[in-house]
Formats: C-alpha cells, structure tokens, sequence
C-alpha cells in the first residue's frame, strides 16, 4: 500500500511544510533532544495569501525560537519534536540547529539553593521552577543531604546530580516534561509494537545481551550520622568485575541498595545492543516499551526498554532508528 509522507513545521512565527533534510536525536542517556534541519538557502514568503519577494531563509530565525514539528502519512501526523532553535548557520542549504526542552534549563542561571535534607524531586522542582517545563509523575522520592547548589545552570544542576550518584540517574524529556531517576526504571505509559520483518525495515544490528556472560557486582558505601560505615551490593556471589563507589549525598540503608542494583542493571543485564530500523510508523520515542514479535527468531521476542531513537526525514520520506536495550519481560 503505497502511502504520502506528510510534514509540518513551525518556527517562530513561520508555518511551512516540508525541508531538504530534518535529523532528530532522542535518549534516556542524553536530556538534550537535539535536530539539525537543513532547508533552502532562500525562500519566498507567503502573506495574508499574496508572495513576497524571495529571502535568505536563515535570516527570517533567530536563536531561541519556539519550534514544533510534526510528521506522519497521509496527513496524520505525530508531534516529532518540540523545543527551540538553539543556532543558526548561514550556509547553503540553510543549517537550523535544535534543542529540546533543556535549552531553557541550559539558560536558566543563577540558582542558588542548599538542603541539609532534600529529595531528588525538591531539588528538581527548584530546578523548573518558573518554567513551563513538567516534572515527570514517576519521579522518585529519593532522599538527598548536604546539597548546594550555587550560581548554577538548569543544566548543570543535572550533571551536578548524575554525578553525585555516579552515573546510575538518568535525565531525558519527553517533549516538555522532565523525567530524573534510576537508570532502566519502567516508567512507560506507552508500548510500541515490533514484528520483525513486517512493520521493521532491518534489524541485523540487534546484538543479544546475556548477564550471565558479563558478571558484575555492584558495591556502594556511604557514612551514616555516627561515622559508620554503611554498604550494600547487588550481584551474583560469583562475581568476575566488581564496581565500587563512595556516595556522600545517600541517607538510608534501603536507597543504597537500589543505587546499587540500577548500577548493576546498566552493566550487566538481559537483553539486546543495537537497533532496528523502521518507518516513521509505529511511532516510538524514549522510554517507550517495546514489544517484539519475531515469527522467525523466537529468542529475539520479549518487551524491551527502548532506549533511543533516531529519526530522519527529507525529500525521500522518513525513517527510525530505535535502540533496545534491557528486557522488560
């Protein structure tokens, strides 16, 4: 069944259809979405139903520019990608870089805020407070101490926050609503679904991840109130790789052991690396579950956390690239 690609974007105070090429990248492991959109280097402008002269296309945007974008098939479209223009490049054809929702965090200064107890979630609302970005409803309660925060970015009051938990957080927008806690935690209202070889372009890079073959134990310590030493781990006995770290902001026994096992869950886990490659439909963003159906390979089905996705369009139509990670189930 032949079918119409179909696009529509917004930028500014411009409404048009279509581009020379559009790139959009999204991850759990990146709070950036981010797009490169090329277009012609002039353009004609239509107003109040009569054409203007022709223009330099890159001088009719400017940097923080509001931008939608939408794609889809015979003119049912899906919302891609929301966020700003964060540069304009004066090339041929015309170079527009985007950003998502964190471009707004990335400007937002001069924060300036300490807790001797806290919750990741009071320090995030702190953190888009005055914003129109939404806090995630499955952001977890995680207690904090000892945290200052001082002249800092949106931005880097998340990396302060990654860091200070070595790496097991992860940061990603949906759209324009910010989602902060436990790297592959389930928090998906959506499933999208994969049959291999029907509704999938490729799916060769799919490399299986077993945690057997990969044995890691997980070690984290803090100091309680006392001075004492306090440690849980996550991890077979029978160990090959053990990770450890000191964390200075944990405040409980029970949150330690969950920092744990999401530091385990990133190292060694059952699963798949790599991508497969589809249409602009089914629709899929970060964090979605995907549910995969393969009538010829029945080890490669199960529901997986998609963990990226990458999508291109141009004159050619439109394609998606989605990594699957960890299985679900």
């Amino acid at each position: 069944m032949h079918v119409i690609p179909n696009s529509k974007f917004e930028i500014g105070a411009f409404r048009f259809k279509g581009c020379t090429e559009l790139t959009i990248k999204k991850s759990i492991f990146q709070y950036a979405d981010t797009g490169i959109l090329t277009l012609p280097a002039s353009a004609v402008l239509k107003q109040e139903g009569a054409l203007t002269e022709s223009v330099q296309t890159a001088r009719q945007f400017k940097v923080g520019d509001k931008v939608s974008i939408e794609l889809g098939y015979d003119g049912k479209l899906r919302n891609e990608f929301k966020g700003f223009v964060k540069q304009v490049n004066f090339t041929t054809p015309a170079e527009i870089e985007l950003e998502g929702y964190s471009w707004i965090l990335r400007n937002k200064k001069n924060i300036k805020k300490s807790w001797r107890t806290t919750t990741l979630k009071e320090v995030l609302e702190e953190v888009v407070k005055g914003t129109e970005i939404k806090l995630h409803s499955k952001i977890p309660d995680l207690p904090l101490k000892n945290l200052v925060l001082n002249n800092a970015s949106g931005t880097q009051v998340l990396d302060y926050l990654i860091d200070l938990l070595k790496g097991t957080l992860t940061a990603f927008f949906l759209d324009d609503v910010l989602y902060v806690g436990l790297t592959y935690m389930d928090i998906a209202e959506t499933t999208v679904k994969y049959k291999l070889g029907w509704n999938t372009i490729n799916d060769d890079d799919l490399k299986h991840k077993n945690k057997e073959d990969v044995k890691v134990n997980a070690v984290f310590q803090f100091k309680d109130e006392d001075g004492k030493k306090v440690e849980e781990g996550a991890g077979p006995k029978d160990a090959t790789i053990t990770r450890f770290e000191k964390l200075s902001a944990v405040t409980d026994k029970k949150h330690l052991k969950e920092i744990a096992e999401a530091k385990l869950r990133q190292e060694s886990y059952d699963g798949f690396e790599g991508t497969i490659s589809t249409h602009l439909q089914p629709f899929c963003q970060p964090g979605f579950r995907a549910e995969i159906e393969s009538p010829r390979y029945k080890e490669k089905e199960g529901t997986y956390f998609a963990t990226s996705v990458e999508t291109s369009y141009g004159q050619g139509g439109g394609k998606r690239k989605v990594e699957i990670g960890i299985k679900l189930i």
